[in-house]
């Protein structure tokens, strides 16, 4: 039987949506998860960074490789939600426009924690540099 080979457009596809939607769901609900957590430590970072500059906290080098790390961390997180999107939006025309809401603001969302991450890898490499300077 052809339909079975092809199960891109099932005939009824309320019922198997319907499991696929939750999946997406409880998906989107992890990522989302993670990304708060994803969000608080470039929070920690951020402090961290501000009293070595400010000289009250000393070099610490393992952070670099922390915001390196979070930069990687919030790459798989957006193509993770980004999938749970795809199945979403495969369930059908209404849950399709939601996706696409859900997707544009996941997508901001990353770019925003990458931007301040990338700043903040500026800013510790700055600091870096005075330093070197002024240890010179």
């Amino acid at each position: 039987h052809r339909a079975a080979a092809h199960p891109i457009h099932p005939p009824s596809a309320a019922q198997p949506a319907g499991g696929a939607i939750r999946r997406a769901l409880a998906d989107l609900h992890r990522t989302r998860e993670q990304m708060g957590a994803l969000r608080a430590l470039a929070a920690e970072a951020t402090e961290a960074v501000e009293a070595m500059r400010a000289g009250s906290l000393e070099p610490q080098p393992h952070l670099k490789r922390t915001l390196v790390q979070l930069q990687q961390d919030a790459a798989s997180l957006l193509a993770r939600g980004r999938s749970a999107l795809g199945a979403m939006a495969a369930a059908g025309p209404s849950a399709s426009a939601s996706a696409s809401e859900a997707e544009h603001v996941l997508s901001l969302a990353v770019q925003t924690l990458r931007e301040e991450l990338a700043s903040l890898l500026t800013a510790y490499a700055e600091m870096e540099a005075e330093r070197g300077v002024a240890h010179a």
